[in-house]
């Protein structure tokens, strides 16, 4: 072989012993890196990992809020419903209050008016009437006294009385007609 052929194969065994080692320390550089690489990965996806936790808990506190304000609506709605209630309870209260003072006051009414009735009837007639015989005047003054003396134990303010004294209350006239 000549000289150029040495140096052909010369030149080729160097470009192929840098060929081999080029790769060898091109290798090192690439699995140095490769290896930067993966370990920029893992970072980046401890760090998604992290992010994804985060999101994640504020998830579950977003639920967890979500739950409270449920709850806070459901309570918020019963007591809207218990206070309706109530509201709807106290207007009846005061409805069965006013016709409970309504009675009463029909109650008082009877027990002042009619005895006073009777006594001004009476003291009119007595007052007015001259020729009333004496006998006929007694018995005026003795119903006059006999109501002013009902009118003295009117338990007006002792209601439970009331109902015992009302059923006691007769229907026969307090003025005989002659």
């Amino acid at each position: 072989m000549d000289r150029s052929g040495t140096d052909d194969a010369s030149a080729r065994a160097s470009v192929s012993r840098d060929a081999r080692e080029e790769p060898v320390a091109g290798s090192t550089a690439s699995f140095v890196q490769a290896e930067a690489l993966v370990v920029e990965a893992l970072t980046q996806s401890r760090h998604a990992r992290r992010r994804l936790e985060k999101a994640d808990e504020r998830i579950r506190n977003a639920d967890a809020r979500s739950a409270e304000a449920a709850l806070v609506r459901a309570a918020a709605e019963a007591l809207a419903e218990e206070s309706e209630l109530l509201a709807r309870h106290a207007r009846e209260d005061s409805e069965e209050y006013e016709r409970a003072l309504y009675h009463y006051q029909q109650l008082v009414r009877h027990r002042l008016a009619n005895p006073l009735q009777i006594i001004l009837g009476l003291s009119e007639a007595l007052l007015t009437i001259p020729d009333i015989d004496e006998d006929r005047q007694r018995e005026m003054l003795a119903m006059i006294r006999q109501q002013a003396v009902l009118l003295g134990r009117a338990s007006l303010f002792d209601t439970g009385q009331q109902g015992a004294e009302e059923r006691e209350l007769s229907a026969e006239p307090t003025i005989e007609e002659r």
